[in-house]
């Protein structure tokens, strides 16, 4: 290794003749380049929609919650078995997606017409995102900012937005794919307003917890202006269960008494299902015995009522 190369020497060698023999033209190098950059592109592709990072931090998630002690632990184990199940039913579609999209790489590739590989990826990633997005990342939220309204759960919290950033990573996975220099995602860049908690400066985490507050006071107010549930809810574009969810919150602040939201009929037909049933098993199963008439928020509030009411029937 440390002798001298001389000219002569190099001629000689063998495999310096033997590479300049088998040397390919630089047009020829061009389309190799080429050809396995598209080959990349396409496994990039391929990867992209598999959901096993998705479905195993919901699979987490599912286990996460029973060994939690958390306010109305049943509705939270239902909503990781929904969150769990939607990911799964997306994992399937993925999975049947995938050999469509190896047939359109295959067919770009023999006839440098990518057309139809750009539509049918752009359509796959606008229904990915929006499904994440809608039944996933949104109903993922909208427990957290339930949980931020709650006491000695903050590792719990740290858990969640934890899961968020992943989900959401994923998301974010499918907005930036490109083939060949062509953005991919369409028109799912709208997804892009979206910012994870864990981007997010602790003081703008306060403020949303405060406009949180402020959302529930717009609901007293229109509740105290005798508005129904149901008309709060399509005047501020929230559900009718969200709005009752804020009224059972204003009932455990003070700012309402539970006999304004329940009327008396009501409320001695959960308090009978609660005695029959048992205010230990949770929600769930009172709300499986009353039926559809009454809703989680009304059982959660007379639930709560029952509690408060426990230590001063001791003493």
């Amino acid at each position: 290794l440390l002798s001298r190369l001389n000219p002569v020497g190099i001629s000689t060698n063998d495999h310096v003749v033997g590479y300049l023999k088998n040397r390919v033209s630089a047009e020829e190098l061009q389309r190799i380049v080429q050809m396995e950059k598209k080959k990349y592109l396409g496994n990039q592709l391929l990867k992209a929609f598999e959901l096993r990072k998705v479905t195993n931090t919901l699979g987490y998630f599912k286990e996460l919650a029973p060994t939690k002690k958390l306010p109305d632990i049943q509705a939270v184990i239902t909503l990781t078995e929904d969150l769990y199940r939607k990911a799964m039913e997306l994992n399937t579609v993925a999975e049947k997606f995938q050999p469509l999209l190896s047939q359109l790489l295959q067919q770009t590739e023999a006839t440098n017409q990518p057309e139809a590989l750009i539509t049918k990826t752009q359509n796959a990633i606008g229904y990915f995102c929006k499904n994440i997005y809608d039944d996933i990342l949104t109903r993922l939220r909208r427990h957290i900012a339930d949980m931020q309204t709650q006491k000695k759960v903050k590792a719990y919290l740290n858990e969640l937005i934890g899961i968020e950033k992943i989900i959401w990573g994923y998301v974010h996975k499918l907005l930036r794919l490109d083939y060949d220099g062509v953005i991919l995602s369409g028109g799912a860049d709208n997804y892009t307003q979206y910012v994870p908690l864990h981007q997010k400066p602790t003081e703008t985490i306060r403020k949303e917890k405060q406009e949180a507050g402020s959302s529930f006071k717009a609901t007293l107010i229109m509740f105290k202006d005798n508005k129904t549930v149901a008309e709060i809810a399509a005047a501020r574009g929230f559900t009718v269960g969200t709005i009752e969810t804020h009224l059972f919150q204003l009932v455990k602040t003070g700012d309402l008494n539970l006999s304004e939201i329940i009327p008396p009929q009501k409320m001695a037909a959960i308090k009978k299902a609660i005695e029959e049933v048992g205010i230990e098993t949770g929600s769930t199963p009172i709300k499986q015995a009353l039926g559809d008439d009454y809703s989680y928020a009304e059982i959660r509030a007379v639930i709560f009522d029952i509690q408060q009411q426990k230590p001063a029937t001791a003493q």
